[in-house]
């Protein structure tokens, strides 16, 4: 015989002994509840908020033209082979001559790792003397063009320029204190070369709009393009299509006239998404962690709060079964049991 009536059952009525017990196992579960939502809950946030600054950084605009925009970096073996050091150009000069490729060009690639520093020293007219960091990135004639980046003032590099003539950021002329971009179009740098050498003159012949040059999430630096092309491994190439499906055939090509270059090396060719997903991969490993624990922390969630169901359909099938006996619908029943998890 059942210990409860089955009115006292439907109201819930109980000794006070019994329904303290049950209060505080109610208590606790509903602690437990909103504590697995409450982790869960977090973990989404977060991966949605990663996911979209991943996002924002490949889409933003950072200062240059990207698309159809590959790398391709000189074999390891061209460093320890004079000879093969100087076919680098002889490379770039046969991928100039295909009509799928728009331009090709000699230099660091903008947004990357590759980059050299030094301090930089500019006395005014009145003799006040401004020192500043810059970080230098090598480019020939035509990287400026290959990357589409805007002259602001002065001209681009060419092709009889060397390393003492240099194209400003925006970020660069405001750091020495230029009223204005064509203020400092002409005037000359220095540059500290060691202890008791003396300072290298380097000659500002252009200004370009401040591009990203390091990451996204780092302030952009003041920043000079130089034509120094000795210890520059890489060729930036622009494809004249920006549909990937007409990139395969192009990229063929491309290998045929390495292999003939570099015949004992494999070809190997870079998309500028690719280089800026290994600027960001710090970014990709925490996006890709906090993925997997979001999706545990669901998984928990749900298997938890699929248990406690169960549970609490296991103690009151007396009730469902006198409810269902006195004509309520399955709907009414399901809509008991959730109710409270609901709720929380």
């Amino acid at each position: 015989a059942s210990r409860f009536q089955a009115a006292a059952l439907l109201r819930g009525q109980f000794s006070g002994q019994e329904q303290g017990s049950r209060k505080r196992g109610g208590n606790l579960r509903r602690s437990l509840i909103v504590f697995q939502f409450f982790v869960a809950q977090a973990f989404i946030i977060g991966a949605l908020v990663v996911g979209q600054q991943l996002h924002f950084m490949r889409n933003t605009d950072l200062g240059f033209d990207r698309q159809a925009v590959l790398s391709i970096e000189q074999p390891i073996s061209a460093w320890r082979n004079p000879e093969l050091k100087n076919k680098l150009p002889v490379l770039a000069d046969a991928l100039k001559k295909m009509p799928e490729i728009e331009r090709v060009a000699l230099g660091d690639v903008l947004l990357s790792t590759s980059y050299s520093s030094n301090t930089h020293y500019y006395t005014d007219e009145t003799g006040n003397k401004k020192e500043t960091n810059i970080y230098r990135k090598n480019a020939d004639e035509e990287l400026m063009d290959l990357y589409k980046l805007p002259i602001i003032a002065g001209r681009k590099l060419q092709a009889s320029d060397g390393p003492e003539h240099y194209v400003l950021n925006e970020s660069a002329v405001k750091a020495f204190g230029f009223e204005s971009p064509q203020a400092a179009i002409g005037v000359f740098l220095e540059e500290n070369n060691g202890p008791d050498e003396p300072l290298l003159q380097k000659q500002v012949v252009g200004v370009v709009a401040d591009f990203h040059s390091m990451g996204f999430t780092e302030t952009i630096r003041p920043t000079a393009l130089m034509r120094d092309l000795e210890y520059v491994s890489t060729i930036n190439v622009r494809l004249a299509s920006t549909r990937p499906s007409d990139w395969q055939p192009v990229l063929k090509k491309m290998e045929a006239e390495w292999n003939s270059v570099y015949p004992d090396d494999p070809f190997s060719a870079d998309f500028f998404d690719e280089t800026l997903a290994e600027v960001y991969r710090q970014d990709l490993t925490l996006a890709k962690f906090i993925q997997l624990a979001t999706g545990i922390a669901i998984f928990i969630s749900f298997l938890g709060l699929f248990g406690l169901a169960t549970f609490m359909a296991w103690k009151r099938t007396k009730e469902i079964g006198i409810r269902k006996v006195l004509g309520a619908s399955t709907v009414s029943v399901v809509s008991m049991l959730s109710r409270e998890f609901v709720l929380l």
